[in-house]
C-alpha cells in the first residue's frame, strides 16, 4: 500500500507598498526626525522645533520636497531657521536671525537636493541625519550663549547680512558696527553700498521704509544707517 503524504504548505506573501513621493519623503522625514528627540515633530517630520533655554530663540528643521518629484525621483532639501521673539515683539527683522537652504550655508554654490528614489533611500537618511548632527544641532547651541556667539560672528569669516540685526538687537551698536564694517570690508557690493550710505545722509530718517529692498543689502544699509551705525574710514 503506498501512502501519500499530503503537506499542507503555507505561502507567505510579502506584500510591497508603493509609496507615493510625498509619502516616501515624509517616512524619510520622520525616520531623521526619530534621531533628535529634543525637538517638536510638525507636519509629518517636515518640520522639527525647539525652544532655546531662556526661552527666547526657536530653533527650526524643516524640509522642502522638490515640486518635480515623481515616481522615479523624490528629492527634497533641509532648510534651518532661528527665530527670535524679543526681536519679533521689538519689530527687528521679523524676528528672523539666521537661516536658509543647508547646502547654501554649507557654501555650496547651488541648492542641494537629496535624492530617496530606489536604492538612495537609506544612504540619504542617514547622509542628512550625520548633517543634521555635525552641522546643525552645533549651530544652534552656539546660539545659546549670545555673548560668546557675537563674538565668534565678528571673528570668523561667516558674512550673512541677517546677523546684524541678530548682533544689534543683543550686543548693541557698538558690535553690530564691528559685524556691518566687516560685512563691507568682504563684499563685491562695497563700493556700491558705500554710495548709497552716503546718498541716505541727505534723506530724513523718518522718510526712509525698510520694507523696500531696492537691491540685496539695500534695506541691512539702511538699517544701519537709521540706528547710528557708520561706515568706518579705513
Amino acid at each position: 500500500m503506498k501512502v501519500i503524504f499530503k503537506r499542507n504548505t503555507v505561502l507567505f506573501r510579502r506584500t510591497f507598498t508603493i509609496l507615493k513621493p510625498r509619502e516616501l519623503c515624509e517616512k524619510a522625514w520622520q525616520e531623521i526626525a526619530s534621531k533628535f528627540p529634543d525637538f517638536k515633530v510638525v507636519s509629518k517630520g517636515q518640520k522639527l522645533k525647539k525652544t532655546s533655554k531662556n526661552k527666547d530663540l526657536i530653533f527650526e528643521i524643516y524640509f522642502q520636497a522638490n515640486r518635480n518629484n515623481y515616481a522615479d525621483s523624490v528629492e527634497f532639501a533641509p532648510h534651518i531657521a532661528i527665530y527670535s521673539k524679543s526681536m519679533k515683539k521689538a519689530n527687528i527683522h521679523n524676528g528672523f536671525v539666521y537661516g536658509g537652504e543647508l547646502g547654501r550655508l554649507l557654501n555650496r554654490n547651488e541648492w542641494h537636493w537629496y535624492q530617496l528614489a530606489g536604492a538612495n533611500y537609506q544612504y540619504t537618511v542617514d547622509e542628512v541625519s550625520k548633517l543634521c548632527e555635525e552641522y546643525i544641532i552645533p549651530l544652534f547651541e552656539d546660539f545659546e550663549d549670545t555673548e560668546r556667539n557675537i563674538e565668534k560672528l565678528i571673528e570668523e569669516d561667516i558674512n550673512d547680512h541677517n546677523l546684524l540685526y541678530y548682533i544689534y538687537h543683543y550686543g548693541g551698536k557698538d558690535k553690530a558696527q564691528q559685524y556691518f564694517n566687516k560685512i563691507i570690508k568682504n563684499s563685491e557690493l562695497r563700493s556700491m553700498y558705500i554710495d548709497f550710505y552716503n546718498q541716505l545722509k541727505e534723506i530724513p530718517k523718518e522718510n526712509i521704509s525698510l520694507g523696500v529692498s531696492e537691491f540685496y543689502g539695500s534695506t541691512m544699509i539702511e538699517f544701519a544707517y537709521i540706528n547710528g551705525i557708520i561706515i568706518e574710514e579705513e
